[in-house]
C-alpha cells in the first residue's frame, strides 16, 4: 500500500511525463513569415516597340521588371504606378511592383514613344 507521500510523488511524476509528451507533440511555429515570391520580367524597349516577357503574374508576387533600352532614343517604362528612370541607349533600369489586386495593368513608355508602345500585364489569383 502506498503512503500519501509516495502517492503524491507518483502522481506528480506521471503528470510531468504527460506534460512533457504533450509539449513535444505540439507543432512547431514558424520562425519567419518567409520571403515574398519574386518573379523576374524581362522588358526590352526599342524605338518602335516594347517586349515584356512574361506578361502574366500571380497576385501578391513581387514583379521585378528588368528594363533594357536597345533603341537609339531615350525611353522609360511605367507600370502599376511605378516608373524607371529615363534610359539612354544600352542602359538598364529596374522597376519593382507588387500587384495586390487581380486584373490587367497597363504598361507603357512616356518618353519618345508612340501610343502603340503599350500593353498589359495580367494579374491572376493562384487560389481562385
Amino acid at each position: 500500500m502506498l503512503t500519501p507521500l509516495r502517492a503524491l510523488v507518483v502522481v506528480a511524476s506521471l503528470g510531468a511525463i504527460v506534460l512533457g509528451v504533450a509539449g513535444a507533440a505540439r507543432p512547431a511555429t514558424p520562425k519567419t513569415t518567409g520571403v515574398d515570391p519574386l518573379i523576374r520580367i524581362a522588358v526590352r524597349i526599342t524605338d518602335n516597340q516594347i517586349t515584356v516577357t512574361p506578361k502574366r503574374v500571380a497576385r501578391l508576387e513581387t514583379a521585378y521588371f528588368r528594363v533594357v533600352n536597345t533603341g537609339k532614343l531615350t525611353h522609360d517604362f511605367r507600370v502599376g504606378g511605378q516608373k524607371s528612370p529615363p534610359l539612354k541607349h544600352g542602359q538598364v533600369g529596374h522597376v519593382l511592383v507588387q500587384f495586390v489586386e487581380r486584373g490587367v495593368y497597363l504598361y507603357r513608355c512616356a518618353l519618345h514613344c508612340s501610343n502603340k508602345m503599350r500593353g498589359y500585364v495580367s494579374v491572376f489569383s493562384p487560389i481562385g
